[in-house]
């Protein structure tokens, strides 16, 4: 009985010595990036800015932005901030009341593991809709496609995250709304939704829904329902093709709104340190009559883009770039007066650590 009790007191010493060591030290993580590019749009826009592009300016060399980020991250909880100027980090939040006192933040937020391997995260996040991202050195062209600037680019809110095996992780978030560091009335929005990777191939759905009009804005405050689908697919060693497709509605007092939005990409790797990527995009708008279009202020919006990039270091890439759009109304800038229609050819540059 003796040896017993020993064996007892001991196990109950090094279970308490154990739970005594010290936790494990966080680690931490600080990066950074530039991205810089000169544009010529054939239009000779006479403001010098081209319509409808994070990238605006026209016949000028351009900091389109300088990130700082740093990630803290230990075995319970996570924190992330990355801090960025430019004139594409400024474009993002230009619809706030207050632009410039977010403009300098892309990404604050910090979260803790709960139980049953459910991740909660609070603060500013890029969204989660569309295959697209404020790091141009995560996509495959430079310029952003037409949907991904008449979708939202950032919340604030919270977000939970939980694995479900097989490659499948699920989502739901609770934010102010669409691109609204600053809420702009009383509701909230909803994201749901979840990926699959399994290889070369990743799928993600979501669900996103609330009311975005401001407080007291004429059209009332309808529900905004979206639902935003892309899929990702390695179709050989060296090429890979996504797909992006989005769909929403909204029935306020102005009116009816109704879209449909979406892209097509082809990417080709012929070298290590070279690639060629194409992309056809689009937005349309369907509205009741008289009714202007929510999105992007015109009924249809269409792209085709081809974008060569040079890796001429391991964190330096150098991207040339050939661009049309076309609109369905005259709503593109031009020498001498509005236009339907511009192209652009782009030089730029990408640098990251």
């Amino acid at each position: 009985m003796s040896r017993i009790a020993t064996t007892v007191v001991l196990s109950l010493l090094a279970a308490g010595t154990a739970a005594a060591e010290p936790p494990v030290a966080p680690t931490a993580t600080v990066g950074g990036s530039l991205e810089t590019y000169y544009q010529y749009s054939l239009a000779r826009p006479r403001a010098g800015l081209v319509g409808l592009r994070l990238e605006p300016t026209h016949g000028a060399f351009t900091l389109a932005s300088a990130t700082l980020d740093a990630t803290v991250a230990a075995d319970r909880w996570r924190a992330r901030i990355a801090l960025a100027t430019g004139a594409s980090a400024a474009a993002v939040y230009a619809t706030e009341p207050t632009p410039a006192t977010w403009q300098l933040v892309r990404e604050a937020n910090a979260g803790a593991a709960l139980g049953a391997d459910v991740t909660v995260d609070a603060g500013l996040f890029l969204s989660p809709i569309g295959p697209e991202s404020l790091a141009s050195k995560d996509d495959w062209n430079w310029s952003r496609s037409t949907p991904f600037l008449a979708l939202p680019a950032y919340h604030v809110g919270v977000r939970a995250t939980r694995p479900l095996g097989r490659g499948v992780t699920a989502q739901a978030w609770l934010v102010n709304g669409w691109n609204a560091a600053v809420d702009n009335n009383r509701g909230k929005t909803v994201l749901v939704g979840g990926a699959w990777v399994d290889g070369g191939t990743t799928v993600q759905v979501f669900y996103a829904g609330g009311g975005e009009r401001p407080t007291a804005a004429p059209a009332g405050a309808p529900w905004r329902h979206l639902l935003d689908a892309y899929a990702i697919v390695a179709v050989a060693d060296a090429a890979d093709v996504m797909v992006h497709v989005d769909g929403g509605v909204e029935d306020g007092r102005d009116g009816g709104h109704q879209w449909l939005a979406g892209a097509i990409y082809g990417r080709w790797r012929p070298g290590a340190q070279v690639e060629l990527a194409a992309r056809v995009d689009g937005v349309h708008e369907w509205t009741d009559a008289g009714v202007t279009p929510l999105l992007l202020g015109v009924e249809q919006v269409v792209a085709g883009t081809l974008t060569a990039s040079w890796r001429a270091a391991p964190q330096l890439l150098v991207r040339g770039e050939l661009r049309h759009d076309r609109a369905s109304a005259a709503v593109l800038p031009g020498r001498d007066a509005a236009r339907d229609d511009q192209t652009t050819a782009t030089v730029a540059m990408t640098a990251w650590f």
